[in-house]
């Protein structure tokens, strides 16, 4: 945790610009999801998919915008010598796992969803985040990314019936 509120304004800085950068992305990417895959009933654009990506996504961009803003208000100003110390906490233990869960998540996103059956690629991803963190012994790990896996696909897929990519 931060104590010191000059250190956090900074955070906060940078965090906010951070977010609203990768929400503008987002949002850009909902205004690509096109109606063509709905019912040639549904009319109107409150029926294409990316409506609630897109909602949420102008919502966290305007809150990260205060969040920015308030941090600029407050004095928060980013120099060189906080970036060095940036880099000297990402190679700590604890930054380097969340960085290691990140890119687990980044490959499970863009690697494996849409490219094998979603099925495995939890599978995958799940036995890949429990192995790398050493969650148990191999076998229990294999059955529990399986079941894990199957009940996942089994009640979005069959019983909800959202379709899975």
């Amino acid at each position: 945790m931060i104590n010191n509120k000059k250190t956090m304004r900074k955070t906060d800085l940078v965090f906010g610009t951070f977010l609203f950068i990768v929400s503008a992305y987002f949002f850009y990417e909902s205004l690509l999801m096109h109606q063509d895959i709905l019912p040639s009933t549904s009319k109107g654009a409150y029926t294409s998919p990316g409506v609630l990506p897109g909602v949420v996504s102008v919502i966290i961009m305007v809150l990260s915008l205060s969040l920015v803003i308030s941090a600029w208000r407050s004095g928060a100003r980013v120099k060189k010598i906080d970036l060095l110390n940036t880099i000297r906490v990402l190679k700590e233990k604890q930054s380097l796992r969340i960085i290691l869960i990140s890119f687990i998540f980044v490959i499970y996103i863009f690697g494996l969803i849409g490219n094998i059956p979603f099925y495995w690629a939890t599978f995958i991803y799940i036995f890949v985040f429990m192995f790398l963190f050493q969650a148990g012994r191999f076998i229990s790990m294999v059955l529990t990314a399986g079941v894990t896996s199957y009940l996942i696909t089994y009640i979005f897929g069959t019983l909800i019936n959202i379709p899975l990519p």
